[in-house]
This record gives C-alpha cells, structure tokens and sequence, in this order.
C-alpha cells in the first residue's frame, strides 16, 4: 500500500480530550483478545462522542536497512458507524490489556476512505494519517469531515521494531472524536488534502537520500479553489525541513522545521495555524504550488527510499462539485485499490 500522506493530521490543537479513555456508555463489537488472526474492534461512544477502532494483533519484525521498503502494511476494511462530522483523532499502540507500548514502532497508521480520491493525485483518500511523532489532533466544535454511516474504509499500519527486537500481538488503537448528525453541521466543513513529494502510483511516496544536504521537490496545479486553515506535514528521518512556493512568484507560503535530535533523527514537525476566512491560505484554482522536503543524511551514504515529505491539512472548497471524482477504472485507482 503506498505510505502515507499527511494531514486533517494537522487540525488545530493536540487536544488532550483525543487522548482521553472514552466513557462505558457505549456500543461495542467484541474481539477476542487471545485470537492470533487479525481483526478489528469498534466501539462507539455515544455519550462522550468517540469512536474507538481497536487491529490486530500483529507481530513486529526488525525492519532490514532502516526504511519502509521491507515492511509490510497491515489493512483492514470497515464501515463506519455513525453520521456526523469527524473533529480528530489520536493513534496508539497497546497491547491486548490496553496497556501503551513504544509508539516508535509505528511507521505509520491511518485511515483511508474508499469512496472518495486524493485532491491532487488519483489515489483513494488518505483520511487521516499519524506516526511516531504525531500527537492527538482535535478540532474546534465548529470543524469537522463529514462521515456517513456505512461509508467504506480502510485502516491501514505500517510497524517495524527500531530496535532490532521481535514484538508479538501488538495492537493498533485508533480514536475520532467526533460531532453527531443531531447537533447539525459545523460552521465550517472541511477535507483533508495534501501536497506531495516522491509520488508514484501504487507504490510508496518515497525518494532516495544522498549523503549531505539535499531537495527534493514535486509541483502541483489547484483544481479548486480551497483554503488551508492549518498546515502540518510528514517527514522521515534527517529532514531538515518541508515548504510550500508559488511556483511563479518563488515566494514562500508556509515553512515547517523538524524538530531533530543532536544526530539527526526526527521526534515532530511543526505545525502552521493560519485561520479562517480572510486569514486562511488561499490556494488558487489553476496556480503551480512546489513542495520541497529539504534533508541533511548524515551518513555518508545513500540511504534507498529513505525520505518522504508531505504538507497538507484541512481545507474548506469554494465549490466542493469541483473536487474531482473517484473514478474506480482508472489504472491509478485500480492499482491504489489492489495495493490495499
């Protein structure tokens, strides 16, 4: 499956009511624990507002040469439960008691939404998406994705054990808080969308990093008029940084820094709130926007399919019949959809 975009990750604060255990109020779907296929569990909080997505179990493997190429994505398809307005999401690790485990395993995770495609590229719907370094994400009251009961998905996992260590019967615990349909729609409706580097249909989003400080770049036409209320990012390890230009005047839009230890290896990426209405960015219908993920590789030699680079976040469309469609025969999708 290919990994991984980024963001509704970048709604607006790491709120702590992301995190938080869901109230018992709820209806669930048992899973048992002790099984050793892979299977997922949902519960919907109706009380507190969260649905809670419980996968796996599934063994860590060491992953050979330090990158994703030799790891498997887990997926898992589901329907959602309910109607209503998606305001976050925090991803975790747990073993089968629910006790946290080192989030360093997880390369990424997230949620893809098969009935709707990427704005910029053709591939499904990259929903949400989180690694290591991202934190819980929740949205005002007055922001959310619209969900339907019944809409088709897929939660997906990329895990490695960075430390060389076999791990069995790990799960995956993904968390929405979320607005009801009862409440009535938020005064601002949004989609996540996202800038990529390194894209390449039915493959990883992923680019070879040479020894020393390099760029790598990708350009992108709007086929919308929309505005970024938030913009947050992925990185890999040794980034030094992630933009967006104009691609005709040069000038730069929004900068993200990698937040980097002594030797280079990533813990976040900073995340840039500019607003609503006039405040937010606009991104033209038409215009050239560049991303450019610039890396510093410390280590003397190429690292293969070692950078990714991603800026996106949460944008309200001025006209959402513009958002292109979902075309389930065309070779992009079908190799998208072959891959999950």
């Amino acid at each position: 499956m290919r990994t991984i975009l980024f963001l509704f990750s970048a709604l607006l604060a790491a709120g702590a009511a992301a995190a938080q255990e869901p109230a018992m109020d709820h209806h669930g779907m048992d899973m048992d624990m002790d099984a050793d296929t892979p299977a997922v569990r949902v519960d919907l909080d109706v009380r507190a507002h969260v649905v809670t997505y419980t996968a796996g179990p599934f063994a860590v493997h060491p992953m050979p040469g330090g990158h994703h190429g030799e790891m498997k994505d887990h997926v898992l398809r589901i329907a959602w439960p309910m109607d209503g307005w998606v305001r976050g999401y925090a991803v975790d690790l747990v073993d089968s008691a629910g006790t946290p485990l080192d989030r360093a395993m997880m390369h990424h995770a997230g949620l893809a939404n098969l009935q709707r495609r990427e704005l910029l590229v053709p591939i499904l719907q990259c929903f949400v998406a989180a690694s290591k370094e991202t934190a819980p994400v929740l949205a005002p009251p007055y922001i959310g994705v619209p969900v339907h009961r019944g809409d088709s998905m897929a939660l997906f996992a990329g895990l490695h054990s960075p430390n060389g260590q076999e791990v069995e019967r790990v799960y995956v615990r993904y968390r929405f808080p979320y607005r009801d349909a009862s409440e009535g729609a938020p005064g601002a409706v949004v989609q996540p969308m996202h800038f990529l580097v390194g894209f390449v249909p039915g493959g990883p989003a992923a680019f070879d990093l040479p020894p020393g400080r390099s760029e790598h770049a990708a350009e992108y036409v709007m086929p919308v008029n929309a505005h970024l209320i938030v913009a947050g990012g992925h990185v890999h390890d040794y980034a030094l940084s992630m933009r967006l230009v104009e691609c005709g005047s040069g000038k730069t839009l929004v900068e993200l820094k990698a937040h980097r230890r002594a030797d280079g290896t990533v813990t976040g990426l900073d995340r840039f709130v500019f607003g609503f209405h006039e405040d937010a960015l606009f991104l033209e219908k038409g215009r050239c926007y560049r991303v450019i993920a610039t890396y510093d590789n410390p280590t003397g030699r190429t690292i293969v399919d070692g950078g990714m680079g991603s800026i996106g976040g949460p944008v309200i469309v001025d006209d959402p019949q513009d958002w292109p469609k979902l075309e389930r025969g065309a070779p992009a999708i079908v190799l998208d959809v072959a891959t999950l």
